[in-house]
């Protein structure tokens, strides 16, 4: 590699089966060399390169964006060209394309980032650069909700669709309460249990990504795990009128481990 030093801003990323994959990221978080050898070779990462900030003793953030993106072109195309695990983000400057873009976003990808092109590099701000998400929401039906991992306390309220079939199907989870409403909603929910919950497809033993990360890599700290974490994720079932109780999650929509939002 020509560069004797450089500094670039960038993302890792996972691809599996064509789509980009958060959860195999996760695993990644784990103490073992050997364990993080194994995943990296079932799928192995990629580096998605934004910006260019310093090369050879040269720095480039007080440069505005369209140059640093000419220098970072010519810095892949001179050093990391023939490298296939490293890819050059496509920036367009076309609105057209972007709307494209974006109508395909959903699932594997959160949405687009806009950034202004005379700006300077602001690292750890946002003040140049603006995140733009797909958000689809949908009213739902709370048939039941979970404990938290170890505590008899509210983790996470399940949702349902109602199907052509009239029976209430689970389609998600959301887990966006205030500490400090926990306690309440706990006591709000525990006086609505009562069975049946979900008529159709039910949550069963799901869990979050996250736990499942932490499970898959050996390091919840439950005890006895996974059978004791299995046993901490059954669901309690719910018969709520909509009378019964209002929620709102920030402007109205909830994320989902299916990827979307839905709505309360």
């Amino acid at each position: 590699m020509p560069a004797g030093s450089f500094v670039l801003d960038g993302e890792l990323a996972i691809p599996v089966d064509g789509k980009l994959s958060f959860d195999e990221l996760q695993l990644r978080l784990h103490p073992a060399a050997s364990r993080v050898q194994k995943l990296a070779n079932s799928h192995p990462a990629i580096f998605i390169v934004f910006d260019l900030l310093a090369e050879d003793r040269q720095r480039y953030l007080k440069r505005p964006l369209r140059e640093r993106r000419i220098l970072l072109e010519e810095f892949v195309r001179e050093n990391l060209g023939s490298i296939k695990k490293i890819r050059l983000s496509p920036p367009r400057s076309d609105l057209a394309v972007a709307t494209k873009w974006f109508d395909k976003v959903g699932g594997d990808l959160d949405g687009l980032v806009a950034k202004q092109i005379d700006a300077a590099y602001a690292s750890g701000e946002r003040t140049a650069a603006v995140k733009i998400k797909q958000i689809r929401t949908a009213d739902c039906v709370v048939g039941g909700f979970r404990y938290a991992s170890g505590e008899k306390i509210l983790g996470s309220l399940l949702f349902g669709l109602y199907g052509d079939d009239g029976l209430l199907h689970h389609v998600g989870f959301t887990s966006a309460f205030k500490a400090s409403e926990r306690r309440a909603l706990t006591r709000k929910f525990q006086a609505l249990r009562k069975p049946p919950g979900f008529s159709g497809s039910a949550s069963g033993r799901s869990e979050s990504l996250e736990h499942r990360a932490q499970r898959r890599m050996g390091t919840c700290r439950l005890k006895n795990c996974c059978r004791s974490c299995l046993r901490s994720f059954h669901w309690q079932p719910v018969s709520a009128r909509s009378e019964d109780v209002t929620l709102a999650f920030g402007q109205g929509a909830t994320p989902m481990h299916d990827g979307s939002s839905r709505r309360s």
